[in-house]
């Protein structure tokens, strides 16, 4: 088991060290860390951007102020897990854009990032009120008493979700460490 986890993590350091797949990493992490800190302020963020009583660079602002938000509004869990989880999302989604453009086939392990990525953002949202996007879905006391009843005090579909990516990440690095062509077949 150790030895392909190694194996894993040296894959995942081989892309990595193309600068596009690090670059591309970076951004899509610090995208989907914004869309964290963005989610539980979401009707604020839509009455500004779509706001006429400020200038662009006013809009600019407050968006780069939101993320102060980050360090008084998540709990510490919370931000661990944000940070894990927009970090290990930019990962795996460097690794699907390497298998893709030296590939060019899909693989099954893309279905399970993108699940991973839909159940890790219903978590978005702290842990006394509860999920942003569960108690849309199910009403703020649905979700409240779903939540209470979930393991991990709230952060179940972020523990969830990170597990997910985290498999996800180890089947497209296995899948990108196997060779192109098949072995040949031996003849009986």
């Amino acid at each position: 088991m150790w030895r392909s986890i190694k194996k894993t993590v040296k894959t995942v350091a081989l892309v990595l060290r193309h600068p596009a797949y690090l670059i591309a990493a970076v951004l899509i992490a610090a995208f989907v860390f914004w869309i964290y800190v963005w989610i539980p302020n979401f009707s604020f963020f839509t009455k500004l951007i779509f706001s006429s009583d400020y200038t662009f660079a006013g809009k600019l602002q407050m968006v780069i102020a939101s993320f102060g938000y980050f360090g008084t509004g998540f709990s510490t869990t919370a931000k661990i897990l944000t940070i894990l989880n927009a970090a290990l999302i930019g990962v795996s989604l460097s690794l699907a854009a390497y298998y893709v453009s030296n590939r060019v086939a899909a693989a099954s392990a893309a279905g399970l990032n993108g699940l991973g990525i839909i159940i890790s953002l219903l978590g978005v949202g702290c842990s006394s009120c509860g999920s942003v996007l569960l108690s849309s879905l199910l009403g703020i006391g649905g979700a409240s008493g779903l939540v209470n009843k979930l393991p991990f005090k709230g952060y179940t579909f972020d523990v969830f979700g990170t597990l997910l990516i985290l498999a996800s990440i180890y089947f497209t690095a296995v899948i990108i460490s196997k060779p192109a062509v098949c072995a040949p077949i031996k003849s009986v």
